[in-house]
């Protein structure tokens, strides 16, 4: 889809090259050429995911 700036949000196609097991004790900070999606599950089954993010202009 085309990219809406009011929701920041687009829909992209393609394979997953990496994935992350995120604890409580870390981050990942994404630049905006990189796409990503939480998957947001442990063990295949759904997870609370809590979150911040924070843009910053560049």
């Amino acid at each position: 889809t085309e990219y809406n700036e009011e929701s920041d949000f687009q829909v992209l196609e393609g394979t997953e090259e990496y994935r992350l097991n995120m604890t409580k004790d870390s981050f990942l900070i994404v630049f905006p050429d990189e796409p990503h999606m939480p998957l947001i599950a442990k063990n295949n089954e759904p997870k609370e995911l809590k979150k911040v993010v924070f843009k910053i202009k560049y």
